[in-house]
């Protein structure tokens, strides 16, 4: 079996329908993080101050009070946002940083989280097992 799932419906359960709102207007990649801080679970743009709540990237656009699509399954193929639109280096890894985006330079302060590596110039495996607090 391969490591890497491209997504869609039959793609061993890669997109995971959140029952949550967003809180934040998300574009296609970015990466989202789960909110609990008004007492009502929503879905926010990643960065490293939320990391350790990380659930995946957004399949499309979604609007502010609007419900989405994310991708979630490790070893799924994901096609991020890159901090100031870059291009990624293959077999680099991925960090998350701040306003949803990924970049091989991991943030400084908050959650480091590696949440991939890089197969090509824009698309990435999901892996997110590791994170340490800095």
């Amino acid at each position: 079996m391969p490591i890497a799932r491209t997504g869609g419906a039959s793609a061993g359960g890669v997109f995971f329908s959140e029952p949550y709102p967003s809180q934040d207007i998300l574009l296609a990649g970015s990466l989202v993080s789960i909110d609990t801080s008004n007492g009502t679970p929503e879905i926010i743009l990643a960065d490293p101050s939320n990391a350790d709540r990380l659930l995946g990237f957004a399949v499309s656009g979604i609007n502010i009070g609007d419900f989405g699509k994310y991708v979630v399954n490790r070893g799924a193929l994901v096609t991020p946002i890159v901090v100031g639109g870059g291009t990624l280096t293959p077999n680099d890894p991925v960090f998350a940083v701040a306003n949803g985006e990924v970049s091989h330079t991991p943030p400084t302060t908050g959650f480091s989280v590696q949440v991939g590596f890089a197969i090509s110039a824009t698309q990435i495996i999901l892996t997110t097992d590791f994170r340490v607090e800095i």
